[in-house]
């Protein structure tokens, strides 16, 4: 895991400075910065070299001018617009730009921008662990370094420090979710995913994690998932985990439920060939679901939560935000709340009587799929709804974030798993604490 301290600059020993950048080109610690280099900032700025834009990162080597040799100058668009997730994609930029370096970052805050420190060190922290996330664990080589060690430059503060070590923990979770959601389904089988959960509660007291296989799920009538297994050599797991901290409270318990398919070709719903290949990801809300409830887990968050790791039915709406499909509004809006502060986003959309028909059939109850080929995620939460019960519930339909197929622009800046979920889980778990 990477490490997060408290620091003065003089006291850091950094292989590379960073600071965030606005427009126009000032601030606090830009202009101390400045003054050191002679007004370079400022004649880059000039020239048109530096400009403060959002995603923009500029890399310069220094000559004993400051305490380290390099110099990240990564901007954050206009000053009265800045907020965290600028600063995730300040943080991301800057982890690329010294990809060849790793080594020791330090980031200098500015207390001129419109976003607290605490905040503004967590972002950074955030942006640049998930930006330094390669996907390349199959290639034989790669020159890609992510940093071992990053210092937020400031007097030691408490505050500041629970921040930093929370971001730290959230987004190296998210990150082994997207590891999990990048395996191939070769090696990403339901038996091995079931021993990826069982490891991770084997590092924390107050997880416990069951694994039911096919004779289990039988048993407990879960014809549907069995009768979708037996179409594979390998057969179906169901992976429940459990958080019991003893400070929780009585009267919430948090429940989670990931789908976990480690490859979906479509049964005779065949998916198309040109996109087959990222089926690999049909597995990312369990991923995320897993990861999420570890790192409740290794924040030490006093809610009981329950996870189970099955199938559902997501479908793609766009690569930011996920729809939310909620029967009590006071909780939907909880769960907008959390995605707006995490960054894992969250768009409501509604549940009405009339969309039962999605899911009519003129031959059993229900059926899980629609000849009328239209609000497919509606359909979804429509088929979730008959097995929810009736306490409040919110469907996520995330496909379209959790799994990229390009670069989206900002701090997930490759293709793949993004670990979509983890960061809306653990800001969740603190909001219902």
């Amino acid at each position: 895991m990477t490490r997060v301290e408290i620091a003065l600059p003089g006291q850091a020993g950094a292989d590379a400075l960073a600071l965030p950048v606005a427009q126009p080109l000032g601030g606090d610690g830009a202009q101390i910065v400045d003054g050191k280099l002679g007004g370079l900032l400022t004649k880059l700025g000039e020239s048109g070299e530096l400009r403060g834009e959002r995603g923009e990162a500029v890399l310069l080597h220094m000559n004993g001018e400051l305490e380290a040799p390099r110099l990240v100058a990564a901007g954050v668009g206009p000053r009265d617009e800045v907020d965290a997730d600028a600063l995730r994609t300040a943080g991301a930029t800057t982890a690329q730009a010294l990809s060849r370096v790793g080594g020791t970052l330090l980031w200098l805050l500015d207390e001129s921008l419109p976003v607290p420190l605490p905040e503004q060190a967590a972002a950074l922290v955030e942006g640049t662990i998930l930006g330094a996330y390669s996907p390349g664990r199959w290639k034989a080589e790669t020159e890609a370094r992510a940093p071992e060690r990053i210092i937020v430059g400031h007097v030691d503060d408490p505050e500041l420090q629970q921040a930093v070590e929370r971001a730290a923990i959230v987004a190296e979770r998210a990150n082994r979710a997207r590891d999990l959601s990048n395996m191939p389904p070769n090696e990403l089988t339901p038996h091995t995913l079931g021993e990826k959960a069982q490891e991770l509660a084997h590092e924390h007291e107050h997880l416990t994690c069951e694994v039911l296989a096919t004779r289990e799920l039988d048993e407990l009538g879960m014809g549907a998932l069995t009768a979708v297994g037996r179409g594979s050599r390998n057969e179906p797991r169901l992976i429940v985990l459990r958080y019991d901290p003893p400070d929780a409270r009585d009267d919430v318990v948090l429940g989670l439920v990931g789908k976990s398919i480690t490859f979906d070709a479509g049964g005779i719903s065949l998916k198309p060939p040109g996109g087959m290949q990222d089926m690999k990801g049909d597995m990312s809300g369990g991923s995320g679901t897993l990861h999420g409830i570890g790192a409740l887990a290794a924040l030490g968050s006093p809610v009981r939560t329950i996870a189970a790791l099955a199938a559902d039915i997501p479908e793609r709406i766009g690569d930011l935000y996920a729809g939310g499909f909620a029967n009590d509004e006071q909780w939907g809006e909880l769960v907008v709340e959390a995605g707006r502060r995490s960054g894992d986003l969250v768009w409501p959309f509604p549940l009405h009587p009339r969309y039962r028909r999605y899911i009519d059939s003129a031959f059993a109850d229900m059926k899980n799929s629609s000849s009328l080929r239209q609000g497919s995620p509606a359909l979804a939460a429509e088929f979730l709804h008959e097995f929810a019960g009736d306490g409040p519930w919110c469907h996520v339909d995330m496909a379209g974030p959790a799994f990229l197929e390009r670069s989206r622009g900002d701090y997930f800046r490759v293709p793949g798993g993004t670990g979509y979920g983890v960061r809306l889980i653990a800001e969740l778990g603190r909001l219902v604490a």
